[in-house]
């Protein structure tokens, strides 16, 4: 397969598999309306998808590093294509909408180590650093497309068509991954069942001999879970931390407009740098975790534009922007067990995104904004320190 094409089926394996929550997100006033439930429950709802992640992903990690990497892509769109489907046409009641959010997870816990081992085995060590900061891009180029789609569903529950379309986007991506397979004109039975019968087997045969989670990788996952959850609560009560100091909603959007797009540069120039600098990924990824923390705390003190403005950017340019680096850097530890390696850092960062900003709404609520910025960005920095720390565990080359 030419890296080229990897690529674009990473990325758009990679955005497939986070654009339920992305959804959920753009469309919660209508979504709120709908099934009638108050912001709290909607938030809690929200955070058991990332909980369903954390759960799913170590396992499923494991399970992808066994099988060829377009059968897990195959299943991210399988499991894509369901949640999408049951969330807007299934959900009644919460217990429908957790089930539809559980089996939008796993194509999530699916799409992550599918694309890096992917990545892994088609992208050369050369260009592996600008092609995991594409890949990554692809989360904050999802939420922007996203965010242009509400004008076109924004009545009723017109909603449940935005779900409708990118189902159908999802299957076209499982459908020629089967193709990719050497399916032909069979693929919608016997090529497909298998794969996975194969596959399954394979995993079966080596569950016995399960490769144990090295030390050096549990501090790594530890600071990426940290971090995530440090810039997952920024990159969601941002708009709602402007308009309390005073800003309007309009001005606040457009900040977080050109955070999204700062976000998307950084990610794609960061990974080109790791490319060309070759070794101390890791200490790149903690100077930009370091970054992001004086971001989080020129937002805790700003008084005016300029500073919200350089408050964003640092926090999208630098403490958002590590992603892409970190997985490259986890990945060239040791490229063979690239899919278990990222299930474990997944399953970690989805903890992160659980926990992270249901702690930042309740400092923010029962203390001040200022006060949950000023924790963002000491969780940022201890997530470098761990992430530092685990780096010096790495075993010597």
């Amino acid at each position: 397969m030419k890296p080229r094409t990897a690529l674009v089926i990473a990325l758009i394996a990679t955005a497939l598999g986070g654009m339920p929550i992305w959804l959920m997100g753009a469309y919660s006033p209508q979504i709120v309306n709908t099934y009638g439930l108050d912001p709290s429950t909607f938030g809690a709802v929200l955070a058991t998808f990332f909980g369903f992640s954390a759960m799913t992903g170590t396992a499923i990690g494991r399970y992808v590093n066994t099988i060829h990497w377009l059968v897990g892509v195959l299943l991210t769109s399988i499991f894509s294509v369901a949640g999408l489907l049951m969330l807007a046409f299934l959900g009644g009641g919460i217990p429908l909408i957790l089930m539809g959010l559980f089996v939008a997870a796993l194509a999530n816990s699916f799409s992550q180590p599918s694309a890096n081992k992917g990545l892994a085995l088609h992208i050369t060590p050369t260009y592996q650093g600008r092609a995991f900061g594409l890949k990554q891009a692809a989360l904050p180029i999802s939420t922007f497309v996203v965010s242009l789609s509400v004008p076109l569903f924004s009545t009723g529950e017109d909603w449940r068509y935005a779900y409708a379309s990118i189902a159908l986007i999802s299957a076209s991506l499982g459908v020629y991954s089967i193709i990719r397979l050497g399916a032909g004109r069979d693929y919608l039975k016997r090529s497909f069942a298998k794969a996975f019968n194969r596959s399954t087997y394979r995993w079966k045969r080596e569950k016995a001999v399960k490769e144990p989670i090295p030390r050096y990788l549990k501090y790594l996952a530890i600071g990426a879970g940290l971090g995530t959850g440090s810039t997952m609560s920024f990159a969601g009560f941002l708009v709602l931390f402007a308009v309390s100091r005073g800003f309007t909603p309009e001005q606040s959007a457009l900040v977080l407009a050109l955070g999204s797009f700062v976000g998307i540069f950084a990610r794609i120039y960061f990974g080109f740098l790791a490319d060309k600098r070759g070794r101390r990924h890791f200490i790149f990824v903690a100077l930009m975790m370091v970054g992001g923390a004086v971001g989080f705390v020129v937002l805790a003190l700003t008084q005016n534009l300029a500073m919200l403005i350089i408050g964003t950017i640092l926090g999208f340019g630098m403490g958002w922007a590590w992603n892409g680096v970190f997985h490259f850097a986890v990945i060239k530890v040791k490229p063979e067990s690239s899919a278990f390696f990222t299930g474990v850092v997944q399953a970690s960062m989805a903890g992160g995104a659980t926990v992270g900003p249901a702690v930042y709404g309740v400092l923010s609520q029962q203390f001040s904004f200022s006060i949950a910025w000023f924790f963002l960005a000491a969780t940022l920095l201890l997530a470098a320190v761990f992430v530092l720390y685990g780096r010096k565990l790495l075993p010597a080359p």
